[in-house]
Order: structure tokens, then C-alpha cells, then sequence
């Protein structure tokens, strides 16, 4: 899936060399417990509420620990939509998508960039930082060196996403993948320079 949203270009200054393991086990724990700090109705009403208050701990048990699974007609009917600048029934797909599944980036990353190009700063405020909290825990998730420090992503769409985020051309670089503990690794071979990213299933059905 090639990615051209502008909106993207607004978030390669949030680009971190800081990483992280992610402990999965910790985080499904933690976000099933009511009395954890981050117990998932916890920072899903911080995230809805007041989506620049989330701390990257908080982003990390949101990203991996949400589990998300968008309709496919709806993500085909929000694309096409937003092709045709259709971006009043765009938008109208997107927020139904969203209630049920709010830590979805492409739907994310699309309304983001809808409000932009409609010129609403109020709402593209809103949405790209949910956008960039979650991106950011996916970053943060390794440095995409090795199969040990690989980054984490829940889906081949938010793969593509953190490629485009990471200013990757997808369709210029050869990939392979093979079978990991949680799902799978897509190796990306970029001249010679190889990224390694993990797509956790298990995490997301």
C-alpha cells in the first residue's frame, strides 16, 4: 500500500532513536487490571479526553494492548472517498470507524489529513496527536536493526504507515518475511540496509 498523505511530512520531526522493548505479556496484564495505572478504560478516556496528556507508557499499553479490526468495506469506502476529495463522507466514515476502533492509524492518518487540507486546525490538532502518540510508541519499539531490536507493528497497514514515517519508499525496497514467536518479520532491504519489522497477529485478533 503506498502511502501519500501530506500529513506525514508533519511527523518526521517526531522521530526518536530512543527504544524500548516492548513486553507484551506485561502490557496484556496490565491493561486487564482495574487497579493498574494502565488499565485500558483508564487511558482510553485520557486519549479520547485529552489525547496530549498520554505519556509514552501510557501510548505503548493503548497501541499493543487495543485490540483493532476495521471493517474492510469501510477502510475501502474511506479511501476512495478521500481520493475522489470527497472529504465530507470521508470524514463521516472515518468517525464511525473510529468509535469502535480509535487506535486505527490509517483512519487516523486519513481524517488527520482531510481536516488539513479543509483547513480545521481545532480538529487536525485532535486527531494527529492521537496519530503521533501512537506512532510514537511504534518507533519506540526498537531500532529496526536486528530481529531482537525489530519495531513492533500491529498490522502490514501500520508496517507501511511506519515505513512512510520513516520516509521508506515501500515499493522501491525488496522485502522477505518469515515466521516469528507473535506473528511475522518483514525484513526490507533498502540498498543494502536492512530494516526489521515484526507484525504482531496474535496481539490484534
Amino acid at each position: 500500500m503506498k502511502k501519500n498523505f501530506t500529513l506525514i511530512a508533519l511527523f518526521l520531526f517526531a522521530i526518536s532513536t530512543f527504544s524500548q522493548n516492548v513486553n507484551l505479556e506485561e502490557i496484556k496484564k496490565n491493561i486487564s487490571n482495574p487497579s493498574s495505572d494502565f488499565y485500558l478504560e483508564k487511558i482510553l478516556t485520557k486519549y479520547k479526553g485529552l489525547p496530549s496528556q498520554l505519556d509514552s507508557i501510557e501510548a505503548r499499553h493503548l497501541y499493543y494492548g487495543k485490540a483493532s479490526s476495521v471493517d474492510i468495506k469501510k477502510s475501502n469506502e474511506i479511501r476512495e472517498n478521500f481520493k475522489k476529495e470527497d472529504y465530507k463522507t470521508a470524514l463521516e466514515i472515518a468517525e464511525s470507524i473510529l468509535k469502535e476502533n480509535p487506535t486505527d492509524l490509517e483512519t487516523l492518518s486519513i481524517i488527520s489529513e482531510c481536516y488539513y487540507r479543509l483547513q480545521d486546525s481545532n480538529n487536525l490538532n485532535y486527531y494527529s496527536t492521537q496519530f503521533r502518540k501512537l506512532i510514537d510508541a511504534v518507533l519506540s519499539s526498537g531500532d529496526g536493526k536486528t530481529e531482537k531490536t525489530a519495531y513492533l507493528a500491529n498490522s502490514v497497514t501500520d508496517e507501511y504507515i511506519l515505513l512512510a514515517i520513516l520516509q521508506k519508499k515501500a515499493f522501491e525496497m525488496k522485502r522477505f518475511s518469515k515466521p516469528s514467536k507473535d506473528g511475522m518479520y518483514d525484513v526490507w532491504d533498502d540498498n543494502g540496509k536492512k530494516i526489521f519489522i515484526s507484525i504482531i497477529y496474535n496481539m490484534k485478533f
